[in-house]
C-alpha cells in the first residue's frame, strides 16, 4: 500500500513572523491612540473642545452651567470665561489678557478668579483716566506650547495693552525631565512621548491613581533630593516662554510673568499631603519632597531669569505665598483656593497699578 507524502510546509522566515508578531500590537496600540484621542478632544467636559486647525484645546462659546449656592461657569461668545468684550477695543478701555492654564482658569465662575478680582482691584480708585479691563484666557490642560501658539495666532488679535503670564504645571507635572535630557538628542522621540495620548493615560493611571495607594512619597527635604535638579533648565518651556516675551515686545504689548507657587513646603508629614490634596509629577523619579521643590525651583529660576533678561516685569508669586499659610490658599498641590485667587489678584495689582503709571509718566 503506498502513501503520497506531502511536501512539508516551508517555515515562515525571521522577518515574516516577527512582522506578524508586531503588527497586531500595533494596531492595537493605534486604535487605543485614536480612541483616546477621540474622548479627550470630544466628550472629556461639556465647556471643551479641540480645534484641529489650530492644533488645541479651546472653550465652547455662550456656555452656561449652573452650580449649587448660585455659582455657574460662564463662558461669553468668543470662548472666554467672564463677561462679553468689544472688538475693537474702545479707546478709553486698558486692557489686560490673563493667559494661562487652570489655575487662571479657575472653576469656571468668572467671579472665583483672579481675573475678575484683579479687574475689581484696578478700578477701585474713583475718578481719572479710562476703564481698565481684564479678560480670563485661561483654559484647563494648557501647557507653554499651547499658550505661545493661542497668544500669537489670536490673542494679541484683541489688541491688549498688557499680558499676564502664569503658565508651567502641565509643562512641570507631566514632562519627565529625565526624557526630556536623554531624548534631547532625539527630539522625534521627545516629541512622541509627549504628545502620546496612550502615554499620557498610562502615567496618569499609574502615577496618579495607582502609586499614592502602594507607595508614599519621600519626605526628605535638605539631603541630596533637595538638589537634584539645581542645574536642570526645561528647554522646551524655557523657548516657549521666551516666545512669548519676544511677541509681545514686538506688538509693544507690555508683559507680566509670574512664577509658580505650591502648598509643598518643607516638613510636610504623609498626612499633610493626604490632608492638603497633594499630587506629584505623574512620572518616576519626583516622588519625593526634596525633589518636587527642587524641580519647581528649577522652572520658577526659568522664569525669574527670562524676565531679567528681557527685562519684563516679574511678579513672584512663589515668594509672595510662602509668607502666608498656604494651607488656606490652595486646593491642592498648584491650584489656588478663592483665598489664593484674591492673594493673586492683590499682588499683581500692586505691581500693574506701579507699571500704568510708570508708562502714563514716560507719555
Amino acid at each position: 500500500m503506498s502513501t503520497s507524502l506531502r511536501p512539508l510546509a516551508c517555515p515562515m522566515s525571521r522577518t515574516k513572523t516577527v512582522i506578524y508578531s508586531v503588527l497586531p500590537a500595533l494596531i492595537l496600540l493605534a486604535l487605543g491612540e485614536v480612541g483616546l484621542r477621540v474622548w479627550a478632544h470630544y466628550f472629556r467636559t461639556a465647556y471643551e473642545r479641540y480645534n484641529y486647525q489650530a492644533g488645541r484645546l479651546e472653550l465652547v462659546p455662550n456656555t452656561f452651567i449652573p452650580r449649587s449656592g448660585g455659582s455657574a461657569m460662564r463662558i461669553n461668545s468668543r470662548g472666554f470665561v467672564g463677561a462679553e468684550f468689544e472688538v475693537p477695543k474702545p479707546r478709553d478701555t486698558y486692557r489686560i489678557i490673563a493667559v494661562g492654564d487652570s489655575c487662571t482658569f479657575g472653576t469656571g465662575d468668572p467671579a472665583q478668579a483672579y481675573p475678575y478680582m484683579l479687574e475689581q482691584f484696578l478700578n477701585a480708585p474713583a475718578g481719572g483716566g479710562g476703564r481698565i479691563e481684564v479678560i480670563n484666557a485661561g483654559i484647563e490642560g494648557y501647557n507653554s506650547e499651547f499658550a505661545l501658539s493661542r497668544l500669537r495666532d489670536e490673542l494679541l488679535g484683541y489688541e491688549p495693552d498688557m499680558v499676564i503670564l502664569y503658565i508651567g504645571w502641565n509643562d512641570l507635572m507631566k514632562i519627565n525631565p529625565e526624557n526630556a535630557s536623554a531624548a534631547s538628542q532625539h527630539s522625534w522621540l521627545a516629541t512622541l512621548l509627549q504628545r502620546s495620548y496612550l502615554v499620557k493615560a498610562y502615567n496618569k493611571l499609574f502615577f496618579y491613581y495607582i502609586r499614592p495607594t502602594v507607595l508614599k512619597p519621600r519626605l526628605d527635604f535638605d539631603g541630596v533630593d533637595a538638589h537634584t535638579y539645581d542645574h536642570f533648565v526645561p528647554l522646551s518651556f524655557r523657548s516657549n516662554v521666551e516666545g512669548m516675551i519676544q511677541l509681545t515686545q514686538r506688538h509693544r504689548v507690555r508683559l507680566v510673568v509670574v512664577t509658580l507657587p505650591t502648598v509643598v513646603r518643607p516638613g510636610l508629614t504623609h498626612a499633610d499631603i493626604g490632608r492638603l490634596n497633594v499630587i506629584f509629577p505623574y512620572y518616576a523619579g519626583t516622588y519625593s519632597i526634596g525633589k518636587f521643590l527642587s524641580l519647581l525651583r528649577a522652572y520658577n529660576n526659568t522664569i525669574r531669569s527670562l524676565a531679567v533678561d528681557h527685562g519684563v516685569a516679574l511678579v513672584d508669586l512663589d515668594i509672595i505665598f510662602n509668607r502666608h499659610d498656604k494651607d488656606l490658599l490652595f486646593w491642592d498641590t498648584m491650584h489656588p483656593s478663592l483665598r489664593g485667587h484674591q492673594l493673586i489678584a492683590k499682588s499683581l495689582a500692586e505691581a500693574i497699578r506701579a507699571t500704568i503709571s510708570q508708562q502714563a509718566r514716560s507719555g
